[in-house]
């Protein structure tokens, strides 16, 4: 019953699809590769087999915006790296939270309950693979649509760019090795 758009955003590259995998799940270094990280704090709280869940919070300092909380749950599909989702994930609900004892970290932060995305691979030629990332997400309070899009449509291609960097980054150090 919401009106969201979804954004997607692909490129061709010579990445293998498990790096992406590897570093979207690689939580505990995202500050280190992310560029939005001086206003992004993220937490895993949990890992069983097959899922993490993850706290988020972001800081806004714009006037009339509170800062984004939520938490979420993210997929890794190991199984099928080649033509299937890479990664999905979701936004884990603020009820289910509280039914997992899991507290808001901050109680002043808009907590966002609707969202999801997907990593996706599918071969494209020799050693080149069409990777793309969807993403749909309410970013809660009382933001106008036309502004809700562009926000996801810049974080998006954000996050999209800082891991196929990273993906690149780490596969030139395994050549150097």
């Amino acid at each position: 019953d919401m009106d969201l758009a979804a954004f997607r955003v692909n490129k061709k590259v010579l990445i293998d699809p498990l790096e992406i995998i590897n570093i979207i799940s690689d939580i505990e270094n995202y500050k280190n590769f992310l560029t939005n990280t001086g206003a992004l704090k993220t937490e895993k709280l949990d890992q069983k087999s097959g899922y993490i869940d993850v706290y988020q919070h972001i800081t806004i300092n714009l006037p009339f915006f509170n800062d984004r909380d939520y938490f979420f749950r993210m997929i890794a599909n190991k199984k099928a790296l080649h033509n299937n989702k890479l990664i999905e994930w979701h936004l884990l609900d603020q009820k289910l939270i509280e039914k997992k004892d899991l507290e808001k970290k901050d109680l002043e932060a808009t907590y966002l309950n609707d969202g999801a995305g997907m990593w996706l691979s599918s071969p494209s030629s020799e050693n080149m693979f069409d990777i793309s990332y969807r993403l749909v997400m309410d970013p809660g309070g009382s933001i106008p649509s036309i502004l809700v899009d562009m926000i996801n449509e810049v974080s998006l291609i954000s996050l999209f760019n800082d891991v196929l960097k990273e993906a690149i980054s780490r596969s030139d150090k395994s050549y150097e090795d």
